[in-house]
């Protein structure tokens, strides 16, 4: 709404330097509050991406890539249990990072938000908000308060892009 009230502010500015209209009618009208948006997770186009690169990487690509999408999991848990073990020892919290980068890179997730570790947790809190309770997954994240994980709830890019193909078919 706030793109398109640019638009015409723009455009009524121009009408009134050229001479076409005696007033600038969009001046007074207020733009809409910005809502925060819900953090980013992944298409399910890029979440069958990262699975296919990380299948291709190898065992242990593949069991980070899987567990950090099916649970939620911070970095610093999934590094702690030295559960993932690479050519050098346990993976730590940089080394996933790096795995994870490198990975969506090849994967072709890319883009301003690129590929990081917390960017798993909020795919995985997205999806479990839309099939479960609030406090359901805030046990499950590991988090104390509600508040926490409301902002999971908030529409994301996509969602404002349907709602907004919505009103432009009726």
């Amino acid at each position: 709404m706030n793109a398109a009230l640019a638009a015409l502010r723009r455009f009524y500015r121009w009408a009134v330097a050229a001479g076409w209209t005696p007033a600038d009618v969009t001046a007074k009208v207020k733009p809409v509050p910005a809502q925060p948006l819900a953090p980013k997770g992944f298409t399910s186009v890029e979440r069958q991406r990262l699975r296919r690169e990380a299948e291709r990487a190898g065992p242990m690509p593949d069991a980070i890539v899987t567990t950090l999408l099916n649970t939620g999991l911070r970095v610093d848990e999934a590094a702690m249990g030295a559960i993932f073990r690479g050519k050098r020892g346990p993976y730590t919290d940089r080394g996933v990072r790096s795995l994870l980068a490198q990975l969506g890179r090849h994967a072709g997730v890319v883009g301003v938000v690129g590929v990081h570790p917390h960017r798993f947790r909020h795919d995985a809190a997205r999806r479990l908000v839309e099939a479960v309770d609030l406090p359901t997954v805030a046990s499950l994240l590991g988090h104390s308060w509600l508040d926490t994980v409301r902002i999971y709830s908030q529409p994301d890019e996509a969602a404002l892009e349907r709602a907004t193909a919505v009103l432009e078919t009726q």
